[in-house]
């Protein structure tokens, strides 16, 4: 069901900052099990219709919550795709502004973002990303802060997190587990009637189904359009529209306009046409290699040293056990695809 808000009370009265707001795009260049049509194709191009939408509707930014890529390293042609994209943003003198999910980085280091993607496309001057307790100034004079992902943030057992940053914005981009009711057991997250923030506007990402438009009494509005993108065929992603948020930003007590802009159907098209049948949450049975990825990952994230599956394999001495160089990349590369695998089923 979309998530819509058309209530805005305030008429006619010009918005001093509009913009669209898409989140958890999961760019990749494979795709994902059970999926029928052309995965890669078809996120690229809900990209690219939220880029004509946000010139058509001349809004002055677009911004984006994280989980640009499924994976930290895509190949060279899925990069260069994108930023052709999302450079037409740029000449139509429409910034882009976001935070890192943890799909983006390596190991959920915010330092690696250098040699990521999504590194790449900040490097091509596509995007500016912000990083914990950011904020940026757009005109005319709107503050925009930023958390990205944060290992341990909706971790109950540390109650020092807050998305609360040192100094107050208007709008805050979070990419955060925020949810309007408590998700079972065993599942980290932070309910929005809970949340420690000192912002007018938080548009959150990382909760793929996302959540209707919340304001709370204190007068915070929150909203999270759920993922742009549909990788896995959970019941949600079977029933779901994806889309992004249109807001509207004013001045004064006025709070913001929100509304659900669903991406059309010719390019959405509805989950059961996209997912294979008995295709859901549920994983395949494992392979050796991912259970020892899972293995690994368990250990190292107890101990806060991030295991990076992928870099491992990069450098795994293969060359040394075959004469045959051919041999050793293709090992590479199957157990490259097995780990991918794993890790989507995270």
């Amino acid at each position: 069901m979309p998530h819509v808000r058309t209530d805005n009370q305030e008429g006619a009265m010009k918005p001093i900052l509009t913009g669209l707001f898409m989140t958890d795009t999961h760019v990749k260049g494979i795709n994902p099990r059970g999926r029928l049509d052309d995965y890669p194709t078809t996120i690229l191009r809900k990209i690219e219709w939220v880029v004509n939408t946000a010139i058509e509707r001349r809004v002055d930014v677009v911004l984006h919550g994280g989980d640009w890529f499924d994976t930290f390293e895509v190949s060279d042609k899925v990069k260069a795709s994108l930023i052709a994209v999302l450079r037409r943003l740029d000449h139509a003198g429409i910034p882009l502004l976001g935070v890192h999910g943890s799909h983006d980085v390596h190991g959920y280091a915010a330092s690696t973002l250098p040699r990521t993607s999504l590194g790449v496309l900040r490097a091509a001057g596509v995007v500016s990303l912000l990083g914990y307790g950011d904020i940026v100034e757009v005109p005319p004079g709107v503050t925009i802060g930023g958390i990205p992902h944060i290992p341990g943030l909706d971790d109950p057992e540390h109650p020092d997190a807050s998305y609360e940053l040192p100094r107050r914005c208007q709008i805050l981009l979070a990419h955060g587990t925020l949810v309007e009711s408590p998700l079972p057991d065993g599942f980290s997250h932070t309910l929005l009637s809970d949340v420690q923030v000192n912002a007018d506007l938080v548009l959150s990402g990382d909760y793929h189904p996302g959540y209707p438009v919340y304001q709370r009494s204190d007068g915070v509005t929150f909203y999270n359009p759920g993922s742009l993108a549909r990788v896995k065929g959970t019941p949600n992603n079977r029933s779901r529209r994806p889309g992004v948020a249109y807001f509207e930003l004013f001045t004064g007590n006025t709070a913001p306009r929100v509304d659900f802009l669903p991406v059309p159907a010719d390019i959405a098209r509805p989950g059961d046409e996209i997912f294979s049948e008995g295709t859901s949450a549920e994983p395949p049975p494992d392979t050796d290699i991912a259970q020892l990825v899972r293995a690994l990952k368990e250990q190292t994230d107890t101990n806060t040293v991030r295991f990076d599956p992928l870099v491992m394999l990069e450098n795994l001495p293969l060359d040394s056990l075959t004469d045959d160089p051919g041999l050793a990349a293709e090992a590479k590369a199957l157990a490259a695809r097995e780990i991918q695998a794993a890790m989507e089923r995270r």
